[in-house]
């Protein structure tokens, strides 16, 4: 038998895609990430239950078919929503937990990445994944 070299696998180098780039702001520490991991681990029910979690949003749905989010900071002032990348609607809140792969959130302007930097977007973003 041949002996071959020892290879280290680095785990950077398997991340590809969408996940890549998450993970690549969420090393950077701006905003507020939430994790497939984290939503299991806190068995969270709906979007809107984890987010509830995260400092600087209020969050009320009703009756499970709107959802009212609103920086603390300026309650007249809702952020802009993602789903995998592309401008959406408060509806994507209603997305199943178990379809989530991250969850990115930014309280304004100054933390949120320009990928997301739209008009829309001087309140905050809420960025889904699946």
């Amino acid at each position: 038998p041949n002996v071959l070299e020892e290879v280290e696998v680095n785990e950077r180098a398997l991340r590809r895609g969408r996940t890549a780039e998450f993970e690549r702001r969420r090393e950077q520490g701006r905003g507020s990430f939430l994790t497939a991991d984290d939503l299991a681990r806190n068995r969270v029910n709906s979007l809107p239950d984890a987010l509830r979690t995260v400092r600087g949003l209020r969050i009320d749905c009703r009756a499970g078919t709107s959802c009212y989010v609103r920086m603390i900071r300026s309650t007249n002032c809702p952020p802009a929503f993602f789903l995998d990348g592309f401008p959406s609607d408060e509806q994507v809140l209603f997305t199943p937990v178990l379809d989530v792969g991250g969850v990115e959130v930014y309280r304004g302007p100054s933390e949120t990445p320009a990928e997301f930097l739209t008009s829309d977007a001087m309140c905050g973003v809420i960025a889904i994944w699946t």
